[in-house]
């Protein structure tokens, strides 16, 4: 059996860490998987990853108050609840995080507090899960107060190590995050694998980034930008990267040349016709040519020569 530890955060990773070390108390022969240890230097981890999504049959997601919209951690999320059935995947809860806190595509997995009584429901779980080899519910028990103080002492100092005051980031900076996650796994991970990865970070995308509310007013760029927020977070944040502007029939959209590599990623059937579509509505025509580029180089002005030296007999 092999258990999935995901985290995000130095003090989730801290909690995740000490489960690894403290779950072979309770079970033989399970295998845990947490990737900051697990992984060896030199690998692609988002491949390593992957490989370990698809090869867990449990998965445990360290969840702190610091962490709950990590785009990372949401894809684990997510990938662990398409690989291993929804009764085997749990939240745990630390750092003060009740039930309650928890909104959005992790509020469907199974719950459980870092307390006692309901962490040794999660111990069950993972003891039913492992069949023929499952242990005696009262031997099972036993040994769980033998190690739960040791456990709960390494949890409570673990989410007091390097916690920081939590800091809400904004709507870019989330979508800023899923994209360099995306464009690593597009480098990094061979094609059939890459095509799932990336679906699941726009799923995770469009489903968990706030849209604005509102009409901005800031001119015919900023009210596309609003109507494709609407179907599309996630192509909403790409666009937001460039500068629009219309002009006889034609909307050019200008990306910095840092960020050339985005329009690989908008420039498609799809975008192009919801642009045109809004365009439409937007009263610009029918028909309208979408075109991207990149602002040009900058001009090197020739440097002025040195000045000359009077000539002194």
């Amino acid at each position: 059996m092999k258990i999935f530890i995901s985290w995000s955060g130095k003090p989730s990773l801290n909690v995740a860490t000490a489960l690894r070390d403290w779950l072979p108390y309770i079970f033989n022969g399970i295998e845990l998987f947490v990737s900051s240890e697990d992984i060896r230097k030199g690998k692609r981890w988002p491949l390593e990853v992957s490989k370990e999504l698809d090869a867990s049959n449990f998965g445990i997601v360290c969840l702190t108050p610091d962490n709950l919209e990590a785009p990372w951690l949401l894809f684990e999320s997510g990938a662990l609840s398409k690989s291993v059935k929804e009764a085997s995947v749990y939240t745990l809860l630390v750092g003060g995080l009740r039930i309650g806190d928890i909104e959005g595509p992790l509020s469907h997995f199974q719950h459980t507090m870092f307390e006692k009584e309901d962490f040794f429901k999660l111990v069950k779980s993972i003891n039913e899960a492992l069949g023929p080899n499952k242990q005696d519910e009262t031997r099972l028990g036993k040994i769980f107060d033998k190690f739960w103080d040791d456990l709960e002492l390494n949890v409570s100092v673990a989410i007091k190590i390097d916690v920081k005051p939590e800091k809400k980031r904004s709507t870019e900076d989330m979508l800023r995050e899923l994209l360099e996650t995306t464009n690593y796994i597009a480098r990094n991970i061979p094609d059939s694998r890459q095509l799932t990865l990336i679906d699941e970070l726009n799923r995770i995308g469009n489903e968990v980034i706030p849209l604005e509310s509102g009409s901005s007013g800031g001119g015919l760029w900023e009210q596309i930008l609003e109507r494709v927020g609407k179907i599309s977070a996630f192509t909403k944040g790409y666009l937001r990267e460039a500068k629009g502007q219309f002009s006889n029939g034609t909307l050019v959209i200008t990306y910095p040349r840092e960020h050339e590599e985005i329009i690989g990623l908008v420039n498609n059937e799809r975008n192009i016709k919801l642009l045109q579509k809004n365009l439409l509505e937007l009263g610009c025509g029918d028909g309208c040519k979408i075109t991207f580029t990149t602002n040009p180089p900058p001009v090197k002005l020739p440097s002025r020569p040195p000045p000359r030296k009077p000539f002194i007999h």
